[in-house]
């Protein structure tokens, strides 16, 4: 909401500019949908008098969020998370003349930079994997909402003699790039297991699959949503397999690191691999920091709610997203005030 001014400095009465329409994620949709009719005017009258009744001064949060663009870090150009985030935002600038308010996606190297600039208030929200938000060392961050389950696929060429993780302490293993949150989170489980990766490789994310085929590495470990565009790509250009994550490793990490659960690779969704994978997996989540403004949690809330189908029909990873999963607050991440 903000005044007019009027010719000779007079100010003129409030004008709504961030309301929903009473009626909640119906009048969202509708709106997102290009449907109108007369029951959206109704509401979108009557909220515009609650508002005129009602009048708070605007905080320098709320400004903020009508003056300039929520910015979402995503990741690298091509990945689940540059894709979910640029999603999101066109969903939110598709009803911006409802919420006063654009969204821009910023491409990033993935979620630990993510969280640094999050933590320099240089993004307002950030997509992240599900260990990226260390407890007590980031009181700051807060829980938006959660998205895909990403798996842990560590894929080496299919006549290689790896069996087990352990295997591949002393050989050359693509864990990501510096900066990555599939580094660090790579090197965090090598840490739970009390093993120690002697020659670790950062490949960008466009040559990962030739590195493998090439052997160049021996080993890439993978933590995306499923199915992966680079699984899918070194499973055609040579043969591969995923190394199987027992019950007894699998236990032993979850045990060290919560963000951890058990999961599985689908047998026939990559070239070569027919059965179900026993590994590792994470959910991604969208966080904030504390200081985002309320309005600009409940505006992406807002849109996701009304157009749940939109974001899933945005990657395949997206496409299993569920309200009751993605409202779930982790354990140690607190939730944004916005959430409802």
């Amino acid at each position: 909401m903000r005044h007019t001014a009027q010719p000779g400095g007079v100010i003129a009465a409030p004008v709504l500019m961030v309301a929903l329409p009473v009626g909640g994620e119906e009048s969202m949709r509708l709106a997102l949908s290009g449907s109108s009719g007369s029951k959206t005017v109704r509401t979108a009258v009557a909220a515009l008098v609650l508002g005129l009744c009602a009048w708070i001064p605007p905080s320098a949060a709320d400004l903020r969020f009508q003056e300039a663009p929520i910015i979402l870090a995503t990741g690298n150009r091509g990945g689940t998370y540059f894709v979910a985030g640029q999603r999101l935002c066109q969903m939110i600038n598709r009803a911006r003349q409802m919420l006063s308010v654009r969204c821009q996606g910023e491409v990033t190297a993935g979620s630990a930079v993510n969280m640094e600039l999050l933590g320099a208030r240089k993004v307002d929200f950030a997509i992240v994997q599900g260990d990226a938000v260390a407890p007590g060392a980031m009181p700051w961050a807060r829980f938006i909402m959660g998205l895909h389950v990403e798996h842990l696929a560590v894929m080496v060429r299919a006549d290689d003699r790896a069996g087990t993780l352990a295997d591949l302490v002393t050989r050359r293993v693509d864990i990501g790039v510096p900066g990555s949150g599939s580094r660090r989170s790579a090197e965090s489980l090598y840490a739970a297991l009390g093993l120690t990766l002697v020659d670790p490789v950062g490949l960008h994310a466009l040559v990962r699959a030739e590195g493998l085929c090439s052997r160049a590495v021996d080993a890439v470990l993978f933590l995306q949503g499923t199915p992966a565009a680079p699984l899918l790509e070194a499973a055609e250009r040579c043969d591969v397999r995923v190394l199987p994550v027992s019950r007894a490793v699998a236990a032993r990490v979850m045990a060290a690191l919560p963000a951890w659960s058990e999961a599985s690779v689908p047998g026939g969704l990559y070239r070569g691999i027919v059965d179900d994978v026993p590994v590792l997996g994470m959910q991604a989540l969208v966080v904030a920091h504390e200081e985002v403004s309320v309005q600009a949690v409940r505006a992406l809330w807002s849109v996701v709610k009304a157009d749940l189908d939109f974001l899933r029909e945005a990657h395949p990873s997206l496409r299993a997203l569920k309200l009751e999963a993605m409202q779930a607050i982790p354990t140690g991440i607190p939730p944004h005030a916005g959430v409802r």
